[in-house]
């Protein structure tokens, strides 16, 4: 009886992943993209035994999934039809270096000068009197005529000189600009850049965070051969990691959580104890000088592979259920299936299993939550099965 019913259990997410899957082959012949899907059966949970779901009866009806047009707060917000700034193309272009060679040759190079703008010293275009002494009347018009023309294309060329020379400096202004941001990430003049970032309008701020983060990321470019593995890095210690959170203007999206998860694993690889960057991160949350949330910090150290440590930032199952959070209740499957992973402990497994079918139950939920819950409820049936079988 146990193992028809874990059995049964692994072959209703089977088919419910297929199914899935199936949809999103169809939705990529149509041209369309995938859409969030409304879970609207009666299906919540599948009962393991041992666990506290045993007492809750098995229902699945895939009769009653239905697609749901409606988008969520993780989908990306559509384009603006007007065209992007000067300012805003060179800043999704920027490339920041923090490589301690490079803040060392930052350090060693003044930024340049401001420059005054060029005076123009042409003259404005005076207005032209003839001498029409000893001209016949026709003649005095024509010349009055002639130098009216001469002086209005002297003013156009002169207006169109002024414009090149606004459009040079602007143009120069904005370099010095960028540079200026660049060299002040280089150098970790951290006060400046969050400054810059805040004076920014909102659709220049966000892209100008978003590549900072992707930069900072990606790294230098990567070198090949023998040496490869030598290269020099990006460097950041825990005051910097906090530094850099902070800086971020409009909060954080779920991408970003990722990339910042991969620049803690870097600075932990650098040398900084990663009970020295949660110290002080959690220091940070506590005093309010970031804007990161706790369960966005378990995001960032998952991300970062710190899945164990995780758990001091997420709350415990029974408060991620009661708040219907999917997303978190992801976070918490990850942590509690690293900890079973770590300690082998069946109740973290069980734990694992409880949060990602709590993910897959009735209701609305987005395409990338869903498809995590259904990858991972595949790679723990077999080992339920195998634990409680």
């Amino acid at each position: 009886m146990l193992k028809a019913s874990l059995s049964r259990a692994l072959a209703f997410t089977l088919l419910f992943l297929a199914l899935s899957l199936a949809g999103e082959v169809h939705a990529a012949a149509q041209g369309t993209r995938a859409k969030p899907l409304r879970i609207s059966s009666s299906f919540t949970r599948i009962a393991v035994p041992g666990s506290s779901l045993d007492d809750e009866p098995i229902s699945f009806d895939l009769s009653a999934l239905e697609l749901n047009e409606s988008s969520d707060d993780e989908e990306e917000e559509a384009d603006e039809e007007e065209d992007d700034s000067e300012r805003l193309k060179g800043l999704k272009k920027i490339k920041f270096d923090r490589r301690p060679s490079a803040a060392l040759a930052a350090w060693a190079k003044k930024p340049e000068d401001k420059q005054e703008p060029e005076v123009d010293t042409n003259e404005a275009p005076q207005a032209t009197s003839v001498d029409t002494s000893g001209m016949s009347e026709e003649e005095a018009a024509e010349a009055i005529a002639d130098a009216e023309k001469a002086a209005e294309r002297a003013e156009k060329k002169a207006k169109k000189e002024a414009e090149k020379r606004a459009e040079a400096e602007a143009k120069r202004a904005l370099e010095r600009e960028l540079l200026t941001f660049q060299r002040n990430v280089t150098l970790g003049e951290w006060t400046e850049v969050q400054a810059y970032l805040a004076g920014l309008p909102k659709k220049e701020s966000l892209a100008a965070y978003a590549q900072l983060i992707t930069s900072l990321k990606d790294g230098p470019e990567r070198t090949s051969g023998t040496l490869a593995k030598f290269a020099e890095k990006n460097y950041f210690d825990d005051e910097a990691l906090v530094h850099l959170i902070r800086c971020a203007p409009h909060g954080f999206k779920k991408l970003q959580l990722k990339e910042l998860g991969s620049i803690l694993e870097t600075t932990v690889e650098e040398g900084c104890l990663i009970e020295t960057c949660i110290d002080t991160l959690r220091s940070a949350i506590a005093s309010e000088t970031v804007s990161l949330k706790r369960d966005q910090l378990a995001n960032i150290l998952l991300e970062g592979d710190f899945q164990v440590e995780a758990g001091e930032f997420l709350p415990s199952l029974k408060e991620a259920e009661a708040g219907e959070d999917r997303h978190v209740l992801n976070l918490l499957a990850r942590h509690h299936l690293a900890l079973h992973e770590t300690e082998g402990a069946d109740d973290d497994l069980d734990l694992a299993w409880e949060a990602t079918m709590s993910v897959l139950r009735e209701g609305e939920i987005n395409e990338g939550t869903k498809q995590e819950a259904l990858k991972r409820a595949v790679q723990l049936a077999p080992k339920v099965h195998a634990t409680k079988g």
